[in-house]
């Protein structure tokens, strides 16, 4: 599949507006925008099992659980980057080089690790790191460019987010947009 069918595939729901404006609503709300996360879940399901249309937003208590299986999965993934990270950032740009290098390696890892939770709904499995990094060195060469693409534009919307409050609302459903694909595309890579 070719990267315009990635991205326009959730246009081919008949409720995609209805289902964008849900998820940008809820993503700007502490502790609920966890339902974001289990829904990106089910996005990477879906993927898995090659289907193009956009999940439901039901079955509210299962996304809250995958949101904070997610949350919490992603904390663990980033802990030793944070720790590694503040430890190198004192070492002239060698330091700060490495540091993102660990940082773009465990954002890889954990889109993988969700994936992997995804598969069985297992939160043991996204800890398998094993399987997780053999999983993501498999698919390395799909991945990396699309994850980079991900980063990318998930911190250009974030910062108009933040800096202009008009732009703001649209770049917030941007976001959810981009998550949204990138969620899928995980699933199909994987």
């Amino acid at each position: 599949m070719d990267i315009r069918s990635y991205i326009k595939f959730p246009l081919n729901d008949r409720e995609w507006g209805k289902k964008i404006v849900i998820g940008g609503l809820l993503s700007i709300i502490p502790i609920i925008n966890l339902l974001v996360l289990g829904y990106y879940i089910r996005c990477i399901k879906l993927g898995m099992s090659n289907s193009y249309t956009l999940p439901q937003w039901n079955e509210w208590g299962e996304l809250f659980n995958d949101g904070l299986y997610s949350f919490l999965i992603t904390i663990v993934y980033l802990l030793l980057p944070i720790l590694l990270s503040a430890a190198l950032f004192n070492i002239p740009f060698v330091g700060v080089l490495l540091s993102i290098v660990i940082t773009i390696f465990a954002g890889m890892m954990i889109f993988f690790a969700l994936a992997s939770y995804s598969v069985n709904k297992n939160f043991a499995d996204a800890f398998d790191f094993q399987q997780v990094y053999k999983k993501l060195s498999e698919k390395m060469d799909r991945f990396i460019f699309p994850y980079l693409a991900f980063v990318l534009l998930s911190y250009i919307g974030s910062s108009l987010v933040l800096a202009i409050p008009f732009a703001g609302a649209i770049a917030i459903l941007l976001v959810f947009y981009v998550g949204i694909v990138f969620s899928h595309y995980v699933g199909t890579v994987y």
